[in-house]
């Protein structure tokens, strides 16, 4: 859509057809650097349990954060995502959304399609009386205008919003720390002091604190990243927006455990979306028939807290008894789970009802939830569970276990296990009335929903503001 002239100033009208051909196209890029990997590698398959093999006894070098780039010495122009001016004539404050990870190249795991999902809707439609402008963590300190990503994630031509300057922000401007910028918690810490230094009110989005409450679940050198994180941002932030509200009990209680008279930020919390951009899709979708075998889908990656060594326990058990049951596994092998891992794909060359896509994106994730008969997930814990919201968004029927967060996150029809009063998994799939007790869940809320939610539990004045 051409850009049009208000007030004297640029103003850029955002559509949801642009931003979902960007998506595909860095998708595609993506998958096109992993084939080119896989190429020059000659025997990538022939070759993976040698380089397993080699892994045990030649350690990968220690991780590190992707390194942040500099800010640009040249201003930007001003940015043409902009709302409404306001009936009174004041001036248009400034929304700074922070996407140093997205803008870093990790666009594609959970947290990510949450940042990419609010930022596309506040480009859309900006909220009236604001310019939003993305910024990023620059490697010389505070934030700098991410002007080379927007135009990537726009589908634009480099260049086209100028360069990455550093932003200079004023008074009643409000930033929103969207992205989960735990790998660089010294820097993070450093730009929201000068954030605030200029008057700025500064707002975080709480995704969990899972490494905090289960450290176990989480590899050591990732749990003291997270608490460095948490840190900073307590320190420096005026409000945290939860993704929901199991999300900002355990906030709220961690911040009372932790009181020592100094003021805590406000905690509110606000719904995630589902609904996913029209993705073409291609191949099998059928809804639930008695005459096959019910197809069952988990989504998420493979790691300790996730419960994938029940829920495969409960299939074998199924199986050996002659339950006609089809499942597949959507997520990447994560860390602690070489064992299960191993499991799983030895399982895979002999058992034809079980498949794992380990590397799906969002285009094939949208086929799954079209072409199953329900979700299942078996975690232990989770900040909101997106795949219920996602899942919801196409009514597909839900089995869950049984934690407050499912009960919040799934709406009044999802079917539960391993709660105190609640049926095991095993037991409910061999019962021979399963499918008829899995029924169409209800939609839940859009990212359009999210997006507004967000914004009003961030720039909300407290009752005690002038």
């Amino acid at each position: 859509m051409p850009p049009t002239a208000v007030n004297g100033s640029t103003v850029l009208g955002e559509s949801r057809e642009r931003l979902l051909l960007a998506e595909l196209c860095q998708q595609q890029a993506v998958l096109a650097a992993q084939l080119q990997q896989m190429r020059e590698s000659r025997s990538w398959a022939l070759t993976r349990p040698l380089r397993r093999f080699y892994a045990r006894w030649h350690p990968a070098p220690a991780w590190s954060a992707p390194a942040l780039r500099p800010a640009d010495t040249l201003p930007a122009p001003p940015s043409p995502y902009r709302g409404e001016v306001p009936p009174s004539g004041q001036r248009l404050r400034t929304l700074l959304v922070d996407v140093t990870c997205l803008a870093s190249g990790s666009p594609w795991g959970g947290c990510a399609r949450v940042s990419r999902r609010i930022l596309g809707e506040w480009l859309i439609e900006p909220p009236a009386g604001w310019v939003v402008e993305p910024v990023r963590l620059a490697a010389d300190g505070g934030y700098a205008h991410a002007r080379a990503f927007l135009a990537e994630f726009t589908g634009r031509p480099p260049g086209s919003f100028g360069p990455d300057a550093r932003c200079r922000p004023d008074p009643g401007d409000v930033f929103i720390a969207l992205d989960l910028v735990r790998d660089h918690a010294k820097a993070h810490a450093s730009a929201l002091a000068g954030l605030r230094d200029a008057g700025v009110r500064v707002a975080a989005v709480i995704y969990d604190l899972l490494p905090l409450e289960h450290s176990d679940w989480f590899p050591a050198d990732s749990v003291q990243r997270f608490a460095d994180w948490w840190q900073a941002t307590l320190h420096h932030a005026d409000r945290l927006c939860c993704i929901s509200r199991t999300t900002a009990e355990a906030v709220r209680t961690r911040l009372e455990a932790n009181a020592r008279g100094i003021p805590s930020p406000r905690t509110l919390a606000f719904p995630l979306g589902g609904d996913a951009p029209a993705y073409p899709l291609t191949g099998e979708t059928q809804a639930p028939a008695a005459s096959r075998s019910l197809r069952l889908l988990t989504v998420g990656t493979i790691e300790p807290r996730k419960g994938h060594d029940e829920l495969l326990s409960a299939f074998k058990q199924a199986w050996a008894g002659g339950a006609e049951l089809q499942w597949t596994l959507v997520g990447r092998p994560g860390w602690g789970m070489e064992a299960l891992v191993t499991e799983i794909e030895a399982l895979l060359r002999r058992e034809p009802r079980l498949r794992w896509y380990p590397d799906a994106g969002d285009v094939q994730l949208s086929q799954a939830y079209a072409s199953h008969d329900a979700l299942l997930l078996g975690s232990h814990a989770e900040g909101y569970g997106l795949p219920v919201a996602e899942a919801r968004s196409v009514g597909l029927p839900l089995l869950l276990r049984d934690i407050p967060v499912f009960r919040e996150a799934a709406g009044p029809r999802a079917l539960f296990f391993g709660g105190p009063n609640q049926p095991s998994l095993a037991s409910l799939l061999t019962s021979p009335g399963l499918a008829k007790r899995l029924v169409p869940s209800v939609s839940g809320s859009t990212w359009a929903d999210a997006a507004r939610a967000l914004m009003q539990a961030a720039t909300t004045p407290d009752p005690y503001e002038p």
